[in-house]
Order: structure tokens, then C-alpha cells, then sequence
């Protein structure tokens, strides 16, 4: 059974989903809050098969699963509101992945930045929030499409 299929069976046997909240609800009205190990919600179905919710949430609302990869905008694995949801390209996943961008350096703060897999250094700062700023600077130079 593939994606698509998965979600339209889950369709049919009476599953609803909120977009305002990005709750999932079972036959019996009940949210539905199973987590895998990697903190996203999943729907497990007659122990046939497993679908995640953030798929389940795009096909309730756009009615098709014509994605490779949905990313949650603010890192919240659980959070499957639609307005949270967007498809991405492997590469703007990898992006949205790689912490917040400075760490903490003897008494400076080092400001860095992934491209394409590679580190990028942005410097380093007096402060955490000089850092932080570059970070965000780089992120919507590199990081936009």
C-alpha cells in the first residue's frame, strides 16, 4: 500500500484532522498522540502499517501526498497545524536542521552556517546575541530560495 493510499484508507475509515490545531483524531474521536523515537506523531493502523500525521494533515487539507519531504517550520516534530507544515527539497530540510548557528567559544561567541554539507564561518562575536544575528544574517542570504 503506498502513501497515498495509506491516507486515503484512513480517509474512509472516519479519521479527521484539525488544521487550526494539527490534531489527529481516531474512529473514536480520541487525539491521537503516539510518537516515534524521533518525536513525530504517527498513526498506527490495524498493526498493518504506520503513516505520520504531518502526511496524514497534507492530505487532509491539500488532498494529494505529491511530496518528497515535509518539513515542520519550527522544528516542533509534533506540531502539525497546516500553517506549520511546508513541502522542501532535501537540501532546504538539511538547512532547517543544523542547530541554531553559534556556539559558545572561550569568551567569544562563534557564529557558523551549513552550505551544501560544508561549514561555513561567519566569525566570532562579544556577545551570544551578535552571533545569533549574524547567524540569521547568513541564514536568509544562503538559505532562501
Amino acid at each position: 500500500m503506498d502513501r497515498l493510499q495509506k491516507n486515503e484508507y484512513l480517509k474512509l475509515q472516519g479519521y479527521k484532522y484539525d488544521s487550526d490545531t494539527g490534531n489527529i483524531y481516531n474512529l473514536k474521536g480520541k487525539v491521537i498522540t503516539a510518537k516515534s523515537t524521533y518525536g513525530y506523531i504517527y498513526l498506527k493502523i490495524k498493526r498493518k502499517f504506520n503513516i505520520f500525521g504531518h502526511h496524514f494533515a497534507w492530505y487532509m487539507t491539500y488532498g494529494n501526498v505529491d511530496f518528497d519531504m515535509l518539513d515542520h517550520i519550527n522544528r516542533d516534530r509534533g506540531d502539525n497545524r497546516i500553517c506549520n507544515l511546508r513541502i522542501v527539497t532535501q537540501q532546504e530540510n538539511n538547512n532547517n536542521q543544523y542547530g541554531k548557528g553559534y556556539s559558545k567559544c572561550g569568551d567569544k561567541w562563534k557564529a557558523y552556517i551549513k552550505i551544501n554539507y560544508k561549514q561555513k564561518h561567519l566569525g566570532l562575536f562579544n556577545t551570544q546575541q551578535e552571533a545569533h544575528n549574524a547567524y540569521l544574517n547568513a541564514k536568509q542570504q544562503y538559505h532562501q530560495a
